[in-house]
C-alpha cells in the first residue's frame, strides 16, 4: 500500500505585509504584499499615484515608485526610488507640426545618489535643428544644476510639486516658442 505525501499550500504560509510611504507623504499606507519571511519583502518596489497620496487632482498623471527598505513586524517602510509621468499626458499635447525634444541626464545628487532624469520639451511649431540643439544644451545645463544642488527625495518632490518646471521653462523659452516642458521620469540608478 502506497502512502500519499501531503502537499503543503505555500499561500497558507505567507503573511501580508502592509507597505507605508515615507514621511514626505505622512507615512500613508500604499499597499500590501505577501511573503513568507520579512527578508523576502526587502527590495520590492511599489507604484502609487500622486493623486491617491496627496489628493491633488492635477497630479493624477504622475506615478511614484517606492522601494521597501525596512520591515518591522508586518509593517514595511519605503523610500522614494523614482517617479514617472504617464506617456498619454504628452500625447495630448504633441501634434504633427510641433517639435518634441527629449533629454536624458545621468547625474549625482547632493546626497551622492546616482539619478537619471528624463525631460521633454514640446515647441509651439516645428523648429530648426540648431535651435533644437541649443534647447537640448540649455536644458541639460539647467537639469544638472538642479540635480547637484538637491537631495534625491527633494529632486523628485521639486519635479512634481515645485517651481523647477517654471524655471526650466523660463530659461528655454528665450531660444524658441515653447508649449510645454515636462520632467517625464526621475529614477535612482544602482552604482
Amino acid at each position: 500500500m502506497a502512502t500519499t505525501a501531503k502537499t503543503v499550500d505555500k499561500w497558507k504560509k505567507k503573511k501580508w505585509f502592509k507597505i507605508f510611504a515615507p514621511p514626505l507623504f505622512d507615512k500613508r499606507e500604499i499597499g500590501e504584499t505577501p511573503a513568507e519571511k520579512p527578508e523576502n519583502v526587502m527590495g520590492r518596489t511599489v507604484k502609487a499615484n500622486v493623486r491617491a497620496l496627496t489628493g491633488q487632482i492635477k497630479k493624477a498623471h504622475v506615478d511614484l515608485i517606492f522601494k521597501i527598505m525596512d520591515v518591522q513586524g508586518l509593517n514595511a517602510s519605503t523610500e522614494i526610488s523614482g517617479m514617472i509621468v504617464k506617456p498619454e499626458t504628452l500625447r495630448r499635447v504633441v501634434r504633427r507640426r510641433n517639435s518634441k525634444i527629449d533629454v536624458v541626464l545621468d547625474s549625482r545628487t547632493k546626497d551622492n545618489k546616482k539619478a537619471r532624469i528624463k525631460a521633454t520639451v514640446v515647441c509651439l511649431k516645428k523648429i530648426e535643428r540648431i535651435k533644437e540643439t541649443a534647447i537640448r544644451k540649455k536644458l541639460l545645463e539647467e537639469l544638472s544644476k538642479m540635480a547637484v544642488s538637491k537631495n534625491f527625495e527633494d529632486l523628485i518632490s521639486d519635479a512634481i510639486f515645485g517651481n523647477s518646471l517654471n524655471s526650466l521653462f523660463a530659461s528655454v523659452k528665450t531660444i524658441a516658442g515653447i508649449k510645454r516642458i515636462e520632467i517625464m521620469a526621475v529614477r535612482q540608478l544602482n552604482d
